[in-house]
């Protein structure tokens, strides 16, 4: 008697792919949600006291969010003070006003790298 067991092993790598295009592109969003937020949040910002970024919502409403390729992602903030706020700004007169770096943080405070898993993670599980 004869016995014969197959097995087979496929690697979906198209699959793959859409996933972790997929887990990116959410993390990207959820991102976006967080440089809001820091955004709108009162914090201590160093020389600025407790307050948040919002002064007349420009700002906060300017933010876009491209991907030039599948895995990469471009926020910007096309109002023309943004840089001035977020890096801060040296008068000629010598004053000047330091930044508020949302960007950075808002990274600090969110584990991208564990959003991206967690995302990746459940597209993956719905590959069949």
């Amino acid at each position: 008697m004869n016995f014969s067991t197959d097995a087979t092993l496929e690697l979906k790598i198209d699959e793959v792919n859409a996933a972790t295009i997929q887990a990116f592109r959410e993390t990207a969003f959820i991102t976006g949600r967080e440089f809001t937020r820091v955004i709108t949040q009162p914090r201590g910002w160093d020389g600025w006291g407790v307050r948040d970024i919002v002064d007349t919502g420009q700002l906060r409403s300017s933010q876009q969010l491209r991907f030039p390729s599948p895995l990469a992602a471009e926020f910007s903030w096309p109002v023309e003070y943004a840089t001035e706020i977020h890096e801060g700004v040296t008068y000629r007169s010598g004053g000047g006003k330091k930044g508020r770096p949302w960007t950075t943080v808002a990274l600090k405070e969110m584990d991208v790298e564990e959003v991206f898993n967690e995302r990746y993670q459940a597209a993956l599980n719905n590959i069949k």
